[in-house]
Parts: structure tokens; C-alpha cells; sequence
């Protein structure tokens, strides 16, 4: 083969390699980008949030007590569909359990008794979560009464007293006392009064008219109810001496079912 033949062979072959090169590139055979570029599945940066759901149930209650259940949802797709259902403890009935906010009727227990639920939430896409609930149901504790020092006691001023105290309950079941209030009934000779329990469970009574001094011992009677209608009963022995100048009375320390005058 001559010269020139040698040169012309080896410069097609190179047109060759190079027409070869430059169609595997237009093919996408070396490229970085473009439709080989995958989709964000369903759910990622593209789609809604994954569907969650929250409850902000108490976990305590008292007997006799109507103990709300409640939920909500976050993320999938609104709207939303609830169900409660009970998982574990004496057998109740949940009102409205197919809704977010759901409730039952705690029954009678003697000692702290747990129940569980289970709440789901479905979402448009027919997604769904679950969470777990426990309440623990508490028995009620009878209330009980104490009795404060006197503001006034001075038949300087019209032959009458004033009279505070607390109803003291369940003190040590969280987050259930300052729920119970109540009222306290007062009796003394043929007087009745009432008062409410406030919400730090204290209760007054003013203006309690007094009979005619005798330089017996005045009977007080103290019935206390709690919201729950657990009742206590307390009753009281006071001094009733005429005198213009007492500034209270505290109990005896001697017999706490007694008062003494402060003179």
C-alpha cells in the first residue's frame, strides 16, 4: 500500500471514531441531567405531609366524672375522620366515638383504675394514624372540713359572727382538686346558711346572727358537699359569753372540736 493510501485510511478511521462518539452522546449515554432526573415520590418535598394525630386527654379523673376525649389531626389531606375505641378496662361506653372530641362516663372504682384507648385518624387519601390514650379513674375522697379564725365576733356589731374555712379534698390526686368545688352547709341553733366553695376550695359565710348569750356553748354544724357529692360533717362547740371586745376565735388545742374566744 502506497503512502498516501496509509494516510487517507487513517484519517477516515479517525472521521469514524469521531461520528461514533458524538452519537452515543446525543443518546444521553454520558450526560448529567435531563430526563433521567427521578420524581419525588408521593409524600417527599412534592406531597403532603405524613398524617399525625395528637390527643390532649387528661390522664386523671374521678369517678362519677364525664372525662373528655379529645384528638387532632395534622398533615395528609383534610378532611379528616376520627374513631375511638376502648383497648383496655372495665367495659364503658364512649359517646360521640367518631369524632375528634369523643367523652365517657367514669364509673364507681375503689381503688385507681386505668383505661386505654385507641383513637385513628383518616385523612382524604384514605391515609391513617393511631395514638394511645390512658386515663386513670380515681376513687373519690369524702372532703374534708376546716375551720379558720373568725373575722369579727363582736355583739358590738349587731349580735353577729363570720365564719371561714376550706373543703379540703383529693389534695393528693393531680390535677383533679381544683376541678371539685362544692358547698358547705352551716347550722347554728335555728339559722341555716350556705356558701360556695371558690376555687382555691375555700368558703365564708358572713352575718351569722347569734342567740341571745347565755354563757353556754354554742353548737356550730358544718356539712360539706363536693362537687362529686361526697359529703363530710364537722361540728363545733362555741363559747357564747356577751363581751364587746373579741377579736376571734380559734380551735381549742386541746379538743379540735372546740373553740376558744380571743380576747
Amino acid at each position: 500500500m502506497s503512502p498516501f493510501r496509509a494516510v487517507l485510511r487513517r484519517f477516515q478511521l479517525v472521521l469514524f471514531v469521531l461520528a461514533l462518539c458524538g452519537s452515543v452522546a446525543s443518546c444521553g449515554g454520558g450526560g448529567s441531567s435531563g430526563a433521567s432526573t427521578p420524581t419525588p415520590p408521593a409524600g417527599g418535598s412534592g406531597g403532603p405531609a405524613p398524617l399525625t394525630i395528637t390527643s390532649s386527654t387528661s390522664p386523671d379523673a374521678v369517678e362519677t366524672q364525664t372525662v373528655a376525649l379529645t384528638a387532632s389531626a395534622s398533615g395528609g389531606t383534610p378532611p379528616f375522620g376520627f374513631a375511638w375505641q376502648q383497648d383496655d378496662g372495665p367495659s364503658i361506653t364512649i359517646e360521640d366515638a367518631g369524632t375528634a372530641n369523643a367523652s365517657f362516663l367514669a364509673p364507681d372504682v375503689t381503688d385507681a383504675t386505668s383505661f386505654t384507648f385507641t383513637v385513628s385518624a383518616t385523612d382524604a387519601a384514605n391515609r391513617s394514624a393511631s395514638a394511645a390514650v390512658t386515663v386513670e379513674v380515681l376513687p373519690n375522697v369524702a372532703p374534708v372540713i376546716d375551720v379558720f379564725a373568725t373575722r369579727k365576733f363582736a355583739r358590738l356589731f349587731g349580735d353577729v359572727f363570720s365564719l371561714r374555712g376550706r373543703l379540703d379534698h383529693d389534695a393528693d390526686l393531680p390535677g383533679v382538686q381544683a376541678r371539685e368545688g362544692g358547698r358547705v352547709v352551716l347550722t347554728v341553733g335555728d339559722t341555716q346558711r350556705t356558701a360556695d366553695v371558690d376555687a382555691n376550695n375555700v368558703w365564708r359565710i358572713d352575718e351569722i346572727p347569734l342567740p341571745p348569750s347565755d354563757g353556754t356553748l354554742l353548737r356550730l354544724d358544718i356539712q360539706g358537699e363536693d362537687a362529686f357529692g361526697a359529703t363530710a360533717r364537722s361540728t363545733f362547740d362555741l363559747e357564747n359569753r356577751p363581751t364587746l371586745d373579741i377579736r376571734g376565735i380559734v380551735v381549742d388545742p386541746a379538743d379540735e372540736n372546740r373553740f376558744i374566744a380571743l380576747d
